[in-house]
């Protein structure tokens, strides 16, 4: 039994480097677009619970005092600034993630020469 490395198994190992670095860059690529939804959807949730509630309350005192019976101005202001957290937040961490998964750039992406 001998120690030397044939050609065919650095060939191999070579095929299997590259399978993992392109299950890496997948991994990293839906990471992304999960963290996206993800914080899309929890902020945006909040923010619109938010807007609603801003648009349904009424101060009952300034309502019968000043004839105010309009929305709280505050909780749509409150919610407003969550959801564009919410949209900022989510797209730097996609775009975080996606510069992780370090995915190659060819000049014509669709045609990819093997040399």
């Amino acid at each position: 039994m001998s120690d030397e490395v044939t050609p065919e198994e650095v060939e191999l190992s070579q095929a299997e480097e590259w399978i993992i670095q392109a299950q890496n860059r997948t991994t990293h690529a839906i990471r992304a677009l999960v963290r996206f939804v993800l914080i899309q959807f929890v902020t945006l949730t909040f923010g619109a619970i938010m807007y609603v509630l801003g648009i349904a309350a009424q101060s009952a005192r300034d309502c019968q005092r000043y004839g105010d019976c309009g929305a709280s101005w505050f909780l749509i202001f409150i919610g407003s600034i969550i959801i564009i957290f919410g949209v900022i937040t989510s797209i730097r961490a996609c775009r975080s993630e996606l510069k992780q998964s370090e995915v190659p750039v060819y000049e014509n992406a669709w045609i990819k020469e093997s040399h």
